[in-house]
């Protein structure tokens, strides 16, 4: 300790040496966090989550029967998969097919099963979605969405600029709406975030129950 201080102060190279090193290792460590910040931003970081209650469109909304089964068919990048599901007293039953591979699956009190067997093993919500957020599938989002869209002939459009600061472009989400089917392409906005993303898409099926 003592030889370090006494180059410190007689050494004038050696303390120059010594301050690059800490200046390196501190813009390392700023660096390696700037990194991870950017990695887990998700897309609310950047979404608008506030509507104006002028720029409200409550007539376009989606009502879904209090009991119904649906399917899901879903274009993401290279790949489609389908998930069929019966929603009957808050609890989600369904079957995830992608590549011939069919898995059954339920969702009760906010939890996800792979279910074998009638035997319930808990997974997490990326083994069924991947990449993306479930609450992309959700109708409560897609009314959130409608609720500023602007309708084209039969296509409701959410323009990114309207829902992602500092977005000044023409891009937009498609949303078309039938009388038990709703298609949405959601395309524009993963690719806004991440570049290598080239697709996600998907249609909505659903039949009430009595």
């Amino acid at each position: 300790m003592d030889d370090f201080f006494d180059n410190w102060n007689g050494n004038p190279k050696f303390r120059a040496g010594v301050k690059l090193a800490v200046y390196s290792v501190v813009f390392f460590f700023a660096s390696v966090f700037i990194i991870i910040s950017a990695r887990n931003q998700n897309l609310s970081n950047v979404i608008k989550n506030e509507v104006k209650e002028e720029e409200k469109n409550d007539s376009n909304l989606i009502v879904l029967p209090e009991n119904y089964t649906y399917k899901y068919t879903v274009n993401f990048n290279d790949s489609t998969y389908f998930i069929e599901g019966s929603f009957e007293n808050n609890i989600d039953t369904f079957t995830k097919t992608q590549d011939d591979v069919i898995i059954n699956y339920k969702f009760s009190d906010n939890k996800y099963y792979k279910v074998v067997d009638e035997e319930l093993t808990e997974v997490l919500e990326s083994e069924i979605y991947g990449d993306i957020s479930k609450e992309y599938f959700t109708i409560d989002k897609i009314n959130k969405y409608l609720e500023i869209s602007k309708l084209y002939d039969n296509e409701y459009r959410v323009y990114l600029k309207d829902i992602i600061y500092d977005n000044e472009t023409e891009d937009y989400i498609s949303i078309l709406k039938q009388e038990n089917k709703i298609i949405v392409d959601y395309t524009t906005l993963i690719k806004s975030f991440n570049k290598d993303l080239n697709k996600f898409s998907y249609e909505f099926e659903f039949i009430g129950k009595e």
